[in-house]
Formats: C-alpha cells, sequence, structure tokens
C-alpha cells in the first residue's frame, strides 16, 4: 500500500511521480507523492466550496498535469454545473485554464500528438446523457491551447473514461448507456413472490420509467426520454409499441386520477430545483389537450390520488430549506 484514502492515482509516464484526490473530501484537492508514496505535497486546490478536481492526467513527456475542475455552481442542477480545462506544470505552478464550458463533461486523457481528448454533451437541448469526444491541441511546455476545439467522434451513452495508446493513433473509451426498463411479471398464486419468468415491456435503449397503469390493467403509463426529452407514453402489455400522450421537456411521475379517467403528471423547467414553479398536469386518456391542476413552488416528486369514489388527491411542497408539507 502506498496510501489511503485517496483516489483517481495517475502514474506519470516515466513512474517516477503519481498524482492524485486525497480524502475525506475527495476532489477538493489535488496532491503529488513520489512512486513509492514519500515526499507527499499539495499542489492545487478546488476554486470553490463545491468545487471539484477529476479527472487527473499527464502531458505525454511529464511535464504538466491536466484535469477537469467541476466550479459546483449550479447547486440544483448539475447538468448545468461550470467546468473548467486546467493545466499546471509538474510542481503545481503555472496554473493555465485552457477552456471553460457548460457543455465539458469529466472524462479526459492528453495523447502523444499534443491533443487533450475530453468528453462533451452534444445537444445541450436532449435530456438523454448522449456525449461525444472533442480535442483541442496544447503545448505541453506552456500548457496554453494552440488550436480550437474539434469534434472526433459521438455516440450514445456517457463516456466514463478515456486512454490513447502510446502512439496517439488509437483511443480506447468505455461508455455507460444503462437505462431504467419496465417489465411485466406476475405473482404466484397466494403467495407475496413474483413467477421467475418477467417479460420486458419496453424495448428500445432509452430510459423508460413505470409509475402507474390504467384502472383497467391492461396499460402501463410511463416517462421515455426516448425523443430527447422526458415525454408521457401509454403501452398495452400485450403490445410492443407505445402510444404518446404528452411530449415536452422534463414530465416526470405519472399517477391516475381517482376516478381513472385522467393521468396526472408533473412538468417543470428545473425538476431538481424547488424554487422553480412545477406544474401538476391532467390528460385525459380518451384524448384531448392536456390542462393544468394547480402550478406552484416546491411541489416535489411525491403525490397520490385515492381511488373512487374519493376524490381526494394529496401532494408534498418543499417551503424552505428543509421543511416538507403534504
Amino acid at each position: 500500500m502506498l496510501i489511503d484514502n485517496a483516489a483517481a492515482g495517475a502514474v506519470s509516464p516515466d513512474g517516477s511521480r503519481i498524482a492524485y484526490l486525497p480524502g475525506p473530501d475527495v476532489g477538493s484537492e489535488l496532491w503529488l507523492m513520489d512512486s513509492d508514496g514519500s515526499n507527499r505535497r499539495k499542489i492545487a486546490v478546488a476554486e470553490t466550496l463545491r468545487g471539484r478536481i477529476a479527472p487527473v492526467v499527464w502531458s505525454p513527456r511529464g511535464q504538466r498535469i491536466a484535469y477537469i475542475e467541476s466550479h459546483g455552481l449550479a447547486v440544483f442542477d448539475p447538468e448545468e454545473d461550470s467546468f473548467s480545462l486546467q493545466t499546471r506544470d509538474a510542481s503545481g505552478g503555472d496554473l493555465q485554464v485552457v477552456l471553460s464550458d457548460t457543455r465539458m463533461k469529466q472524462a479526459l486523457c492528453w495523447i502523444a500528438d499534443g491533443r487533450i481528448l475530453y468528453a462533451y454533451g452534444e445537444d445541450p437541448a436532449s435530456e438523454r446523457s448522449d456525449e461525444g469526444i472533442y480535442s483541442i491541441r496544447v503545448d505541453e511546455r506552456t500548457g496554453k491551447a494552440t488550436s480550437q476545439p474539434q469534434a472526433v467522434t459521438y455516440g450514445q451513452g456517457r463516456v466514463g473514461g478515456l486512454s490513447g495508446t502510446s502512439d496517439g493513433k488509437e483511443l480506447v473509451l468505455w461508455r455507460e448507456n444503462t437505462q431504467l426498463q419496465a417489465f411485466i411479471a406476475e405473482f404466484e398464486a397466494g403467495s407475496p413472490r413474483l413467477k421467475p419468468f418477467r417479460r420486458r415491456l419496453t424495448l428500445d435503449a432509452n430510459g423508460n420509467v413505470a409509475e402507474a397503469w390504467t384502472s383497467d390493467s391492461k396499460a402501463v403509463l410511463f416517462v421515455s426520454n426516448r425523443n430527447g426529452t422526458w415525454g408521457l407514453f401509454k403501452q398495452n402489455i400485450d403490445e410492443t409499441t407505445a402510444e404518446v400522450l404528452v411530449e415536452g421537456r422534463s414530465i416526470f411521475l405519472p399517477r391516475l386520477s381517482a376516478d381513472g379517467s385522467h393521468v396526472l403528471y408533473l412538468a417543470t423547467a428545473r425538476p431538481d430545483d424547488s424554487s422553480f414553479s412545477a406544474s401538476l398536469m391532467s390528460k385525459s386518456l380518451a384524448g384531448g389537450p392536456p390542462h393544468v391542476v394547480l402550478e406552484e413552488k416546491g411541489i416535489i416528486k411525491n403525490y397520490q390520488c385515492a381511488r373512487a369514489p374519493s376524490q381526494l388527491c394529496i401532494f408534498s411542497k418543499l417551503v424552505g430549506a428543509d421543511h416538507i408539507f403534504v
């Protein structure tokens, strides 16, 4: 063991030094140590209280270190955080901010031909986590950019890591494209256990979050980001395609109305920020446009309706920083 309570170790090209992120607040500081664990020294601190440094990579000849810093300014919506690509010399001095961009993501490598490659969110209007790879050429001696960013490749899913071959001609990356899916299962007779056989309801590779049934139990109501934004869908359990009920941005949590004739759902421009108004919407399953049931700030992801003949529905509301009322 070289050191405990540390993460994201990056070994210099000559094997003599290791850059790492110490705990307990991993990412708030960047440290160096010799390859045997000795001579530990701090070389960088995140600029803001909520800022985080990660990942960390070395330049091809070990003269500089590059990293991405998230500045933690978008408290309620991490997808809109501010990121910057920075380089320092190997002693921790001569900070250079190569570029700043809210669409930059935290996967990074510095390849042999002098380019730094990084993950990048291609479509800011999409609610899917699809990311591409961009490159920017950086002078290893000065740490400054010598070109404009250029697109390298694009694909579905989040980029989790990058690695270039020693000659800089090939790039290895891994993607995470795990999405929530909906399945249909039955209970064993007279038992709370599910039968072993489960049938997948949604067959596409996008996110599908099932939250409710129709009152006749013949169809499932769910939200999906298959069209780039979270829309509301209905799908019969004996069919393979879904009917679009409502399209829009940030639609979530469908629930059935008390009489079973309408589907209720929440819609807001900022789902993770209770200071923005959220609309509780209603859409008839027989057709027609949706309408607003109520609109307030602080509505959070929890509401439910009783069943007929009752007409009662309840919802939760956040008041202040830590008070929830129903």
